[in-house]
């Protein structure tokens, strides 16, 4: 309550001085409106959240940034490449670099640039330049500072500055990401090295440095758009510059950028903050100390006891929660210096860290305050810490707990985590263990002991109040003592001296170290049971209590068996190596080596050898004469069951006799047994069983010859239903995989009593049960047939509904094993479990949550699927469409189990229009499959509906193609396009309108809406164009052979571009002058076109009539260089060198593939066999851009489509579409779905009219050949 009158006061005192503020502006005729002006880039984040972009980058502020950057990045290179760099000027120049990328950054994110502008960025061309940036700047880490001590000083601002590391987002499918995340890595290496600079700086020169970053602030840099950023408390003395060296530190920096706090951590401590946060820290918990002392001579006061109990405050001394806030901050400073290297551990070790840490953990120890319970009626009484207040009319008066506040707490969880830093930091083993003494002796282990030893606060009085007193503050204290005993544990690791003092009492009346921690392994948090197991093994506990059970098992067997304190000693330590061995499992994933680590250590200290011998302890002594003997062997049980969790440790344990003392047990304590002991003992020992034959086969085999299977059978009869459930898990274990088990676990009549159990209204119950009856009819038929015939199957079919998921799982399974067809005998139980409503639950349990759930339905499901009859059953139910929808799952099972049953499905002839009509055909092609047995069962089902559809049921489907609604149409459209013989496809999209369903999926406007369906017709027509062009070769065999281009080649190849015997020479001023000496007899089949070109470009003569002269030709306005080769290759020699000429990729000026270019001209001057050669070469480099990146590849099909357009080039333009066609999917990302349904749109009657025509023709013949073989019709179907 004081802190927050003190909180109170300062906000108005901070309220009072900004209204005197505006007073003096409004005074200095400054006007300022009602609302504080909004901060430096607070608009643009408005903007952001409302879904608004920041002021749009015009094409010239892009332009810009762009010289700007080039230019930060030519003089960091200049910087760094100098022949004596100085780090300083490189981190500057980097520094420069990086707030040029800025904007570019924030522009790309959120679509500020502009269309316009957008065109002057170049990805790789940014990349490229980010990338060099920081390859420069990471070769200056050997690289010293100037000379000059003045400029170095001038220098830490900005250096401070450039620790800002801006963090940059992108999305992933954004073409810049490569140039966001090199910027970033940009960032964060300017980061390191002005970290790096200012550490140089703060090594020549101490005193300066020190005086620069504590009294100067920092010029403002450009913000960033990291809006994570904690909020920072400032220091009393120190400067804003050393406020922002902090704020690095206290960022959450991913793993990549450990190296940046680092080196921050380097500049820190050669500018001795370290020195200052420590002393900082001390005289601050000093004075509270000694607050506190003055406190406590106040305690008779009365006056000050009233205010105590109505106020729940002891003084208003009493620490605030802004100035604890700031010891918290101190305290995570500390661990955040010694974080990273251990030589930093050993500096804050040396200036006092432990001592500081020390007295600021006797801070929270001094100061309690107390919070309201609630009331209480006469006659009940508070706990001891807690007070009773004023007594309130009637006979209710308040009740206050004694508590330790929040604040302090919390400044105990991060004093304690930076302690467990300095005690774990890096180093070699001898540094740590020399640190961790010294700690040690400086008085750390006492102030952590007394952590362990801290209350909890009492939450039963509350819960019987129905009162809604929060939990966190008791997560908060387990949180405290778990970090406590972690650096307990680090501290006392194979270091005898520091175990000793940990063992000692830290004070009188006050506990050591081990008690404190047994303490902590009763709590109710498993992270602070595994730190104080941790730390009890580190401090050689358990080599103790081994020693102990040894010791008192000896005084009870040879000299007092009936001494109550030695047994009750020795049933709590069997209960404490337990629960040392117990080892919670981790919220973080482990190496394999590493799980289970404590029970490793636990074993080898022993402890097998001196449990085991405890389970024949009764024996011993005398079975009559133990008065705690069930309590030490129901204890011994459960550390067996828990040593042998690791299965390398249970072969030991089975060495050493375990098991004739566990059958000896379970006998001993039969099922009508009642009380307290005897069932506990029983249920102990059924798990120690289960534990030990756990995956263990030889085991499962040795507890059977021990006799443990009979007595394990009679205590499924016990009224107990724990000690049930135990035993039914034991069968259970030793039913799997070992046919002898199974068969005298049946001979011994467990079955009856198992189906009862099935029966059962205890989820925990049946779930066993139904687990022991699976692993017993797993591949054994004969017990399957038994359990059949004991009346097993309606009581598993009703585990279906159980609110229990695991009983509902097993359920699954047991009933897929019952339906798995190896005889006659078992074909009628598939149709029982079908007629007895199996099937509906199995269906909504294909849609549960669980993974798990799904896959076993999946599997019972197929497993049913295999009969005729079911499989109609199961469409009818609606099982097609979950069964579909488990394929796009992540889960390998899951999708051969949906696999299998969807095989099974598509066998029935009554089930392919329904499975065709629902999509499957599309999905079981289009879905990503991760076992190649998934893909066999797909391909096997689809080989099989391309079976069934025939007959009746292809009549069927075409019904429904014409008559149903437009999205079953179309489903099947595309099903018949891959299911149907090119004969029956020729009928149905020629005949019954399949192609013109397909062209309307293919060029419809809502393409981009539904891309699916698109594809799925693309995929289609390119289907039927192939089958087509199969059947058209087939009729027509002379179609197969392409045209050959007109021959027009008249001279070998040593007449081409040959001055010898020319004639007419072609000549140009462009591409650097050329000319090309060509005879005329070669173009006597060209086109007359040509010939007009050649007369309308000649040049004229000087000496007419003169034959030798040859005639020359100006060709500088009609083609370029490699155009004219190419025409006079072909006009040649026939051909032209694909090799040589023609490639996909443009030159850097963008111009367009020879081939392309020659087309165009071709078509200009009637060139026939050119124009078809040229036709020819542009399908060849389509089918060579296979294997490249899409974004040429769709640029050159685009422009090919739209040139054989305007050049009527009907095979090009034919041979685009069914590209387009065959590669819809690649095309579709790489220019968008809007972009490719226009395109669509564009090769639609194209693909229409190559189809339309080629079925026409197989239509004409085949009824010239069914009029030559005298047949009316021919039914296809």
């Amino acid at each position: 309550v004081s802190s927050r009158c003190g909180a109170s006061g300062e906000m108005k005192s901070s309220t009072r001085a900004s209204r005197s503020q505006k007073r003096k502006a409004q005074d200095a005729g400054i006007e300022s409106s009602k609302a504080d002006s909004p901060a430096p880039g607070s608009a643009e984040r408005a903007a952001l959240k409302a879904g608004e972009a920041y002021s749009p980058l015009s094409r010239l502020t892009v332009q810009s940034k762009l010289t700007e950057l080039e230019g930060a990045v030519a003089e960091l290179r200049l910087r760094c490449e100098a022949s004596r760099p100085n780090l300083v000027e490189c981190v500057k120049a980097a520094h420069a670099a990086l707030q040029a990328m800025t904007p570019l950054v924030k522009g790309l994110d959120d679509g500020a640039v502009t269309v316009e502008a957008s065109g002057l960025l170049s990805a790789e061309s940014l990349e490229r330049q980010a990338t060099k940036a920081k390859e420069l700047l990471s070769k200056t880490s050997k690289h010293k500072i100037g000379k000059n001590a003045k400029d170095n000083l001038a220098a830490m601002p900005q250096l401070v500055d450039a620790l800002e590391c801006p963090r940059f987002f992108c999305s992933p499918d954004n073409k810049y990401k490569k140039f966001v995340d090199s910027a970033q890595a940009l960032g964060q290496e300017t980061c390191r090295r002005a970290a790096d600079a200012i550490q140089k700086i703060a090594v020549a020169n101490p005193e300066g440095s020190k005086r620069v970053v504590r009294t100067a602030v920092a010029t403002p840099t450009n913000e960033t758009n990291d809006a994570k950023k904690p909020p920072m408390v400032p220091s009393a003395t120190n400067g804003g510059m050393v406020d922002k060296m902090w704020a690095v530190l206290d960022r959450h920096f991913n793993p990549r950028e450990n190296k940046v706090q680092r080196a921050v951590a380097n500049a820190l401590i050669a500018l001795d903050e370290h020195e200052f946060i420590i002393g900082e820290l001390t005289k601050k918990s000093s004075a509270y100390i000694a607050n506190a002392d003055t406190l406590d001579f106040r305690q008779n006061d009365t006056k000050s006891d009233k205010k105590l109990l109505t106020h729940g405050v002891v003084d208003v001394s009493f620490p605030d929660d802004r100035t604890v806030e700031k010891m918290r901050r101190w305290a995570r400073h500390i661990g955040e210096l010694g974080r990273h290297y251990g030589e930093h551990s050993d500096i804050l070790v040396e200036a006092g860290a432990t001592q500081a840490l020390q007295t600021a953990l006797a801070v929270s120890t001094r100061y309690f305050a107390y919070e309201r319970l609630g009331d209480r009626e006469d006659g009940e009484y508070p706990n001891e810490s807690q007070k009773i207040g004023h007594f309130n009319p009637g006979t209710v008066h308040e009740v206050w707990e004694q508590c330790r506040p929040r604040s302090l707490v919390e400044l105990d969880k991060d004093v304690c985590s930076s302690i467990c830093v300095l005690l774990g930091s890096g180093g070699t083993d001898d540094e740590k263990k020399a640190r961790r003494a010294k700690m040690a002796r400086a008085g750390a282990h006492d102030a952590l002991v007394r952590m362990l030893d801290l209350p909890q606060p009492d939450v039963r009085d509350a819960l019987n109040l129905n009162m809604k007193r929060p939990q966190g503050n008791l997560a908060l204290v387990h949180e405290v003592t778990r970090r406590a005993a972690d650096a307990v544990c680090k501290m006392a690791t194979d270091n005898e001296t520091v175990k000793e003092l940990i063992l000692k009492p830290v004070g009188k009346g006050e506990p050591n170290g081990v008690s404190a921690l047994k303490i902590l392994l009763e709590r109710r948090d498993n992270k602070v049971q595994r730190a104080a197991a941790g730390a009890l093994i580190a401090l050689d506990e358990h080599r103790r209590l081994v020693a102990m059970i040894n010791e008192t098992r000896a005084k009870i067997v040879h000299l007092n068996p009936e001494d109550k304190n030695l047994f009750a000693q020795l049933k709590q330590s069997v209960r404490t190596l337990a629960e040392l061995a117990k080892d919670t499992p981790s919220t973080q994933p482990q190496p394999e080596e590493q799980e289970n680590k404590m029970v490793d250590q636990v074993v080898s200290a022993d402890a097998v050898e001196a449990i085991v011998p405890l389970l024949t302890l009764a024996k011993d002594i005398g079975e009559d004469r133990g008065p705690g003997i069930g309590d030490i062997e129901k204890e011994a049980c459960y550390a067996i069951g828990l040593l042998a969790s690791k299965e390398n440790h249970q072969n030991r344990i089975a060495d050493a006799g375990a098991l004739p003392g566990l059958v000896a047990l379970l006998k001993r304590y039969p099922p009508q047994m009642s009380g307290n002991v005897a069932p506990s003992v029983a249920r102990r020992a059924a798990d120690a069983v289960t534990n030990l034959a756990h995956e263990n086969n030889p085991i499962k085999n040795r507890v059977r010859t021990e006799g443990g299977v009979p007595p394990l059978v009679a205590l499924l009869e016990t009224r107990d239903a724990k000690v049930q459930r135990a035993a039914a898990s034991a069968l259970r274990t030793l039913a799997f995989k070992n046919n002898e088990n199974k068969e005298q676990i049946v001979e011994e009549g467990a079955l009856p009593m198992l189906i009862f159990m099935v029966r059962s209204g205890d989820p925990h119950i049946h779930y066993e049960a139904v687990g022991v009856i699976g692993n017993l009819v797993h591949s054994s038929n004969h017990i399957k047939r038994r359990v059949l015939d004991e009346g097993a199957l309606q009581p598993v079919i009703g585990l279906l509904s159980s609110e229990c998921n695991e009983s509902r799982r097993e359920a699954a399974l047991l009933l897929g094993q019952f339906a798995t067809t190896t005889d006659d005998t078992n074909i009628e139980y598939k149709i029982k479990i079908v007629q007895r409503g199996a099937v509906q639950p199995l269906i909504q349990m294909l849609n549960h949550t669980e993974s798990q759930l799904r896959e076993m339905a999946a599997f019972a499901l197929g497993r049913l699927a295999q009969n005729k009859d079911n499989q109609v059953g199961i469409c009818h139910a609606d099982g097609l469409r979950p069964l579909l929808d488990l394929l796009d799952s992540d889960e390998t099972n899951l999708q051969h189990n949906a696999a299998f049953a969807l095989y099974g499905l598509a066998d029935n002839e009554d089930n392919v229009p329904d499975i065709i009509r629902e999509g499957t055909v599309q999905r079981l092609m289009g879905g990503e499959l991760k076992a190649q047995p998934s893909k066999d069962c797909v391909n096997k089902t689809l080989k099989r509906l391309e079976e069934k559809v025939d007959g009746r049921v292809l009549k069927y489907l075409v019904y429904l193609m014409r008559s149903s609604n437009k999205d079953e149409q179309q489903r099947i459209a595309v099903a018949l396009a891959h299911l149907c013989s090119d004969d029956q496809q020729r009928v149905i999209f020629d005949e019954q309108g399949g192609l013109d369903i397909l062209l309307e999926m293919y060029s419809a406007s809502a393409g981009a809406l539904f891309p699916s369906a698109m594809k799925d017709a693309a995929g289609a027509l390119f289907k039927v164009s192939q089958n087509m062009k199969t059947l058209l070769s087939a009729r027509y065999p002379s179609d197969a052979v392409p045209l050959p281009a007109t021959p027009e080649t008249h001279l070998a190849d040593e007449h081409f571009n040959n001055p010898e015997l020319s004639d007419i020479v072609f000549f140009s001023d462009r591409d650097g002058g050329w000319e090309f000496h060509a005879h005329k007899i070669a173009f006597t089949h060209v086109s007359d076109e040509f010939h007009q070109l050649i007369d309308q470009h000649k040049v004229a003569d000087t000496q007419q009539g003169d034959s030798r002269i040859p005639v020359r030709v100006d060709m500088s306005d009609v083609m370029q260089k490699d155009e004219f080769h190419g025409l006079m290759r072909f006009v040649y020699q026939g051909n032209i060198l694909v090799e040589e000429e023609l490639t996909e990729e443009n030159d850097e000026n963008g111009g367009a593939p020879l081939a392309q270019r020659l087309l165009q001209f071709a078509h200009r001057y009637e060139m026939n066999g050119l124009k078809r050669h040229c036709e020819f070469c542009m399908e060849q480099i389509l089918t060579d851009m296979e294997d490249q990146k899409c974004d040429p590849k769709c640029v050159f099909l685009r422009e090919s489509i739209s040139l054989a357009g305007r050049c009527n080039a009907d095979d090009l333009i034919r041979a685009c579409a069914l590209h387009a066609l065959q590669h819809h999917e690649q095309i579709c990302k790489s220019i968008g779905d809007s972009e490719t349904v226009l395109l669509a749109q564009q090769i639609e009657p194209h693909i229409r009219q190559h189809l339309q025509s080629t079925m026409y023709r197989l239509r004409v013949k085949k009824d010239e050949c069914q009029l030559i073989n005298g047949v009316s019709t021919d039914n296809v179907f």
